[in-house]
């Protein structure tokens, strides 16, 4: 079964983008040259492994339908990065660089956005119930009648907090 997933995961995420199994790069600390890059203690690059997800990230990476809930990735640069249909529930994204995301249909109750750059982000269908967006750059970002803002409140509803 973990070779089917590990095969899945490499052919979803495409060569240079890989399962992180063994590898001991801690995101954001890493080169964002891949699974294969040296790891840079010292930098803060934005890029490498999602905690113990197996997920390697870094800008411009496909994310569709991951498993990323309760993953730390406060600071990380995740600019246009395509969350489709995946759990980022209880995530931590303070700070995140997130121009231009695509978190179509994506869970996001709970995530701490405090301080990260949504701005031109793709928020249509997602559920952000109970995330915080206190000091988030909003600019551009847009949702639908499917958005579910931090409130509970549909977006574009009387009362919705989505501010976007």
């Amino acid at each position: 079964m973990r070779l089917i997933f590990i095969a899945f995961t490499i052919s979803l995420f495409g060569s240079g983008s890989a399962f992180a199994d063994g590898h001991t790069a801690k995101f954001p600390n890493g080169s964002c040259a891949g699974p294969e890059g040296e790891v840079s203690g010292s930098a803060v690059t934005g890029c490498g492994y999602a905690g113990d997800s197996g997920f390697y990230v870094k800008p411009d990476a496909n994310m569709f339908g991951a498993n990323l809930s309760g993953v730390d990735l406060s600071g990380a640069k995740l600019k246009d990065v395509n969350f489709w249909d995946a759990n980022l529930s209880g995530a931590g994204l303070s700070g995140a660089e997130l121009v231009a995301g695509n978190f179509y249909n994506a869970n996001l109750t709970g995530v701490d956005f405090s301080g990260a750059d949504l701005s031109k982000a793709n928020l249509w269908g997602a559920n952000l119930e109970g995330a915080t967006l206190t000091g988030a750059n909003l600019s551009g970002a847009f949702g639908n009648d499917n958005t579910i803002c931090p409130n509970g409140k549909g977006w574009g509803q009387e009362g919705s907090d989505c501010g976007f």
